[in-house]
C-alpha cells in the first residue's frame, strides 16, 4: 500500500462516517463508500467505518406498496400457515391494500369513498377493520366461516358497513375480538365486531377523538382527543373519568398487564396512572410536546416520543429515566418489538431507527424521502414505516445481524466464566452458585451439573471439544478446591483433581495432551501440568508463585507453560522445567491474558495497563507493544495463525496480522463485560461472550473486508449515484461499487 492510496481510503472512511453523524438518511451512501475506501486499502479506519455503516442497514422485504399517499399501517398480530405476516396500508385517496409481507403478493385490495384515517386487525386476525374521512366504518372477516372460500384460501369478505356523520379516526379491537370500538368526530361508539347494527353503547366526549384504546381485560376503554383524555367502561356511559391531562391529549395506552395507563399530549407531560385512573403514579415533564407512548411487553416501562428529537424509556418501577435516544428532528412515534428488546422510532429528521434500548445501541437505519410518520412492529421483528413526502409503505425485516444467542441469568446470581466451543456449537457458563451450565445452540438444549463445592471459577473446552474442564471458586473451604473434567457426549466428570485454592486459570495444548492449571487466593498459590495422555496425571510438581494467577497458556507444541499474575509472565520450558522471565516494561504490569502464536515462537500477553505485549518465547525479549483503549481481558488466534484478537474491559475488539502485529479491524461489541472470544474454524468469523445485567450475549462477526463488502452489498438497494460520484470521487469514472446492483444513475 502507498501512502496515496492510504491518504484516500483514509478520506473516504472519514466522508462515510460524517454522513452518518450530518445526514441521518444517507446510510446508503455511507455504505457504499465505506466499501469504495475499503476496496482502496484494508485498514482499521475503512474496516470501523464499514462495520459502522453495515450495523444500521436493514434487509428490505417489500417495495414500496402503493404510489398514492399513504396515512396509516397495520400489521396482523400472527403468523398465517406458520409462514406469511399480513401487512394492511391506508391512503388518502380511499384505498386499502393488505399484503403478505414474505412474498410482496397483494391478497385483498378495496376502494372507499373517501382517505381511510385507521385501520385495525382483532387480536385473533379473525377481523379487520376500517374507518375514514367520510364517516365509514366498515368490518372484514377472514376465516373461511364467514367467507365461504375453499380451505386453505384466505379471503377477506365484507360483513358489515355503517356511516356516520363525521370522520373516523381511531378504531380499537376488544381483545377478544368480539367488540369494537370507533372515534366518530366526539363520540365513541362500541358494537359487536360480526355485527355492527347492534350498538352496545355510545358515548360522547368534549372535542375531537384522536386515540382508543382497550384494557387487555376488555371491561375499560381509554380515549384521547382534544380536551385531554377519559376512561369509561364499555358497557355504560355511566361511570366515565376524566385523567388529568393536556388540554390536547395525542396518545393514550394500557400496559399490557392492565395495571397501568399512560398519556401524552401538547403539555410536554408524559403521565402514568392506575388502571382506574385515580391516582397519577409517574409524571415527567419535557420542553417539548410528546408525540405518542407506549409500554414494553412485560409493562415495565413506558417508551415516549418528543418534539424534543428524542425518544426516552422510562421505568416503571422507580420512574427514572432508562434509556435517551436521539434523532436529529421530531420523534413522532415510538413502538417496542415483541420481545421488549428493540424500540422502533420515526422521526422527522427523514429516518426510522431500531434501537437496542438497554445498551442505547442503534441496531437498524432506514431512511426514507421525508420525515417518517408512521411506524408498526409486525410478528417475528418485521417493520413497516411510511414517510411524509412520498408516503409510500416499506417493510423491513430487523435482525440483530451480530447476535447470536442472548441467555437470560438471575441477576443475583454472578456468572464468572464463559467458554465457546470451537464448533461454534457450546456455551459453558459457571456460576456462582456452583452450577455448570451448557447450552447447545444447534437445538437450544442444555444440561446443567451442582457437583461444585461453592463457585465455579473457570470453564474450558479442549480443541475437540471432548472435554469440559471447570475450576472451583470462591467459598470453597479451605483445601477442597477441585478441577473437574466433563465428558461432552456423557454429561458426566470423568476426572476430579484436587486442589489446595480457587482455580482461575486452566489452558490445554492444540492436541489436548497437556492441561494447565492456575490458582488464586491468599496463599499456595502456584501453577500445575497435568499429563492428559495418563489419566491426567501430575506432570511434575507444582510451580509456587507469589501473586494469584490470572492466565495460564501452553504452547500448540505442548512444550511451553506461561503463566500471568499481578506483577509480571513467566515463560517455563516442560521438558526441563527451566523459567524465563518476560522483559516487561515497565517492570509490573498485571497480566489478565495469555496466547501462544501458532509456530509456538511468540507469546502474546494482555495486560490491564491497556497494552498487549509480544515476547519471543525462547528469550522473553519484548518484541512490540501494541496500545489498547482499557485493559485486554482476553485473547484468541486463528488455526493457521495468521491472525489474532483482543477484547478490552471497555468492549473492543481488535484484529491483528499475526505475521507483522498491525491492527487490521476493530469492532465495537457494545458490551463491557466481555469474558471470552474465539474465531470460527475457518478464521473468517469471530464470537464474543458478554455478560450483561439480564443475560449473557454471544455476537458473531465477520473478520475480513471482503465478506463485509458481500454483506453490505446483499442489504444495498442501489450503487452510488453519478451525482455521488462526482462529489466524492470527481476523479474517477462513475462504476458498479457492488456488482449485483444496477449502473449508477
Amino acid at each position: 500500500m502507498d501512502d496515496r492510496s492510504g491518504a484516500k481510503a483514509c478520506q473516504l472512511a472519514g466522508q462515510s462516517r460524517s454522513l452518518l453523524i450530518g445526514r441521518a438518511s444517507a446510510v446508503e451512501t455511507s455504505t457504499l463508500l465505506a466499501i469504495e475506501a475499503m476496496r482502496t486499502s484494508a485498514l482499521p479506519e475503512t474496516d470501523q467505518a464499514l462495520r459502522t455503516s453495515l450495523d444500521l442497514l436493514a434487509e428490505r422485504i417489500l417495495p414500496a406498496l402503493s404510489s398514492a399517499s399513504l396515512d396509516v399501517i397495520a400489521f396482523s398480530h400472527k403468523m398465517h400457515n406458520a409462514e406469511h405476516a399480513w401487512l394492511a396500508g391506508g391512503t388518502s385517496d380511499g384505498l386499502v391494500q393488505v399484503t403478505e409481507t414474505d412474498t410482496g403478493a397483494p391478497i385483498f385490495r378495496y376502494k372507499f369513498q373517501g382517505a381511510v384515517l385507521a385501520l385495525s386487525f382483532s387480536h385473533d386476525d379473525r377481523y379487520f377493520a376500517v374507518g375514514t374521512a367520510s364517516g365509514i366504518a366498515q368490518i372484514f372477516a377472514t376465516e373461511n366461516g364467514f367467507c365461504n372460500t375453499p380451505p386453505q384460501k384466505i379471503r377477506f369478505c365484507s360483513i358489515t358497513q355503517q356511516k356516520y356523520y363525521g370522520e373516523i379516526r381511531a378504531i380499537a379491537f376488544s381483545p377478544t375480538g368480539d367488540r369494537l370500538a370507533i372515534a366518530n368526530g366526539d363520540y365513541v361508539r362500541i358494537f359487536d365486531s360480526a355485527d355492527a347494527h347492534r350498538h352496545r353503547v355510545v358515548i360522547r366526549q368534549p372535542g375531537k377523538i384522536t386515540a382508543l384504546s382497550f384494557a387487555p381485560e376488555g371491561h375499560f376503554l381509554a380515549s384521547a382527543g382534544e380536551y385531554g383524555a377519559s376512561i369509561f367502561k364499555d358497557t355504560s356511559n355511566a361511570k366515565t373519568l376524566r385523567l388529568r391531562t393536556a388540554y390536547r391529549s395525542s396518545s393514550i395506552a394500557f400496559s399490557p398487564d392492565g395495571k397501568l395507563i399512560a398519556t401524552a399530549g401538547e403539555d410536554g407531560i408524559a403521565r402514568v396512572f392506575d388502571s382506574h385512573g385515580r391516582y397519577e403514579l409517574i409524571r415527567k415533564e419535557y420542553e417539548a410536546r410528546i408525540q405518542s407512548v407506549v409500554f414494553s411487553p412485560d409493562s415495565q416501562f413506558v417508551a415516549i416520543a418528543g418534539g424534543d428529537s428524542t425518544a426516552r424509556v422510562i421505568d416503571i418501577t422507580t420512574g427514572d429515566e432508562s434509556a435517551l435516544l436521539q434523532h436529529q428532528d421530531f420523534v413522532n412515534a415510538v413502538e417496542f418489538s415483541e420481545d421488549g428488546n428493540w424500540l422502533a422510532t420515526a422521526s422527522s429528521d427523514h429516518t426510522a431507527r431500531v434501537f437496542d434500548w438497554r445498551a442505547a445501541r442503534e441496531v437498524a437505519r432506514l431512511p426514507l424521502d421525508g420525515p417518517v410518520t408512521a411506524i408498526c412492529f409486525g410478528p417475528h421483528n418485521r417493520l413497516a414505516i411510511v414517510s411524509e413526502s412520498k408516503r409510500q409503505l416499506r417493510a423491513f425485516q430487523i435482525i440483530n445481524r451480530d447476535e447470536v444467542l442472548r441467555l437470560p441469568t438471575t441477576p443475583s446470581i454472578r456468572v464468572q466464566a464463559i467458554d465457546l466451543s470451537s464448533d461454534y456449537r457450546l456455551i459453558a457458563t459457571g456460576s456462582e452458585d456452583g452450577i455448570l451450565r451448557v447450552f447447545d445452540i444447534t437445538d437450544s438444549s442444555s444440561w446443567e451439573s451442582s457437583e461444585h463445592k461453592g463457585s465455579v471459577a473457570s470453564v474450558l473446552f479442549n480443541s475437540s471439544n471432548e472435554w469440559l474442564t471447570t475450576g472451583d471458586g470462591i467459598s470453597v473451604p479451605q483445601g477442597q478446591g477441585n478441577v473437574r473434567i466433563f465428558e461432552v457426549v456423557s454429561r458426566k466428570p470423568i476426572k476430579i483433581i484436587p486442589h489446595e485454592n480457587i482455580v482461575q486459570a486452566l489452558a490445554f495444548d492444540s492436541a489436548s495432551q497437556i492441561l494447565a492449571t492456575g490458582t488464586y487466593g491468599n496463599s499456595d498459590i502456584s501453577a500445575r501440568v497435568f499429563d492428559a495422555t495418563k489419566n491426567f496425571r501430575n506432570h511434575f510438581p507444582p510451580i509456587n508463585h507469589d501473586w494469584p494467577i490470572n492466565a495460564v497458556a501452553v504452547s500448540p507444541d505442548g512444550h511451553f507453560l506461561a503463566t500471568g499474575d499481578a506483577e509480571k509472565c513467566r515463560i517455563f520450558r516442560l521438558s526441563d522445567r527451566s523459567t524465563t522471565e518476560c522483559q516487561m516494561s515497565p517492570d509490573k504490569v498485571a497480566v489478565l491474558a495469555l496466547s501462544f502464536s501458532k509456530d509456538n515462537k511468540l507469546l502474546i500477553s494482555g495486560g490491564d495497563d491497556s497494552n498487549i505485549r509480544i515476547f519471543d518465547v525462547e528469550t522473553g525479549k519484548l518484541q512490540r507493544v501494541l496500545p489498547h483503549d482499557s485493559a485486554v481481558v482476553a485473547l484468541t488466534i486463528t488455526d493457521d495463525g495468521t491472525l489474532f484478537a483482543s477484547a478490552t474491559r471497555g468492549g473492543i475488539v481488535r484484529i491483528f496480522d499475526a505475521a507483522g502485529g498491525n491492527q487490521i479491524g476493530q469492532i465495537d461489541n457494545h458490551m463491557r463485560n466481555i469474558k471470552n472470544i474465539k474465531f470460527s474454524k475457518d478464521g473468517r468469523r469471530i464470537r464474543t461472550a458478554a455478560i450483561g445485567s439480564e443475560a449473557i450475549f454471544i455476537r458473531e462477526y465477520w473478520v475480513r473486508g471482503q465478506d463485509l463488502i458481500e454483506k453490505a452489498c446483499s442489504y444495498l438497494q442501489r450503487n452510488l449515484t453519478k451525482k455521488e460520484w462526482q462529489e466524492y470521487l470527481p476523479n474517477e469514472a462513475p462504476r458498479r461499487t457492488c456488482p449485483s446492483l444496477p449502473d449508477p444513475q
